[in-house]
């Protein structure tokens, strides 16, 4: 299941659903889950006030269940095909080179943390574009507890059909090919220039991007093999959700 964070608990943008929770600060200030941590000392999950600063216990029984019919409430319809997931790193090797390489490449801390992209197949479908081989995945399975978010082209064509040829276009490209090793080390190495990428293969980002031009031509004004995951927070893109996938 998926839930949102950084607004007062609300499913997707506001134009997608006015519906908001219940569940508040001891202050009376109502909670969103945009200060959401693991706290590794009480080993339960708690959200930060953004008026007092306090902490809520969601393992507490009343706060818990309130949380609960929040995940129930939400549906992965925002999870559009052609629709682009960024997935926050999650703090293994890889991860932590791509954002020690992006913020090196001058993108700020948050973008930076993006470390993963993909496009949506639909609800829980994706392709994922990563060691050893690009493959069809359910991102409940697949990216469980990972934090995303999902953008959109702003572009009234992408929504009303050519989204759904950037979806065909991602799968026809990356599905089932290995993943282009050489052509993320040429981006994360000092040895980059001298590395000579395999044009058949993609890395994430690279792969998104390429599907996004064979629709929309020279989008984001880039080469593909130069596009890192942060570069998908541009304006041509708005962020239509985020959230914790369960």
């Amino acid at each position: 299941m998926v839930y949102t964070v950084g607004t007062p608990i609300i499913e997707g943008k506001t134009e997608h659903n006015e519906r908001r929770q219940n569940l508040h600060c001891a202050c009376g200030n109502q909670l969103c889950f945009g200060c959401l941590e693991y706290d590794t000392v009480s080993n339960m999950n708690r959200v930060k006030c953004t008026s007092c600063g306090t902490f809520t216990d969601l393992k507490r029984v009343s706060d818990y269940g309130k949380f609960r019919e929040v995940q129930k409430m939400l549906p992965l319809d925002l999870f559009k095909m052609g629709y682009v997931i960024l997935y926050r790193n999650n703090g293994n090797l890889f991860g932590n080179a791509i954002t020690k390489r992006q913020l090196a490449a001058g993108f700020g801390r948050e973008e930076a943390e993006y470390t993963h992209v993909e496009i949506s197949g639909g609800e829980e479908y994706s392709i994922n574009i990563s060691p050893p081989i690009s493959k069809l995945v359910k991102i409940t399975e697949a990216h469980k507890g990972r934090y995303v978010k999902v953008m959109c082209l702003k572009n009234d064509e992408f929504e009303n059909g050519k989204r759904y040829k950037v979806a065909y276009f991602s799968a026809a490209l990356c599905a089932n090919k290995p993943y282009d090793i050489l052509g993320v080390l040429s981006f994360l190495s000092f040895l980059g220039k001298w590395i000579k990428q395999d044009n058949r293969l993609y890395f994430c980002s690279e792969g998104a991007l390429t599907a996004f031009q064979k629709v929309f031509p020279n989008l984001m004004e880039m080469k593909p093999e130069k596009c890192m995951p942060a570069h998908f927070f541009n304006p041509v893109f708005e962020e239509v959700w985020e959230g914790v996938i369960l």
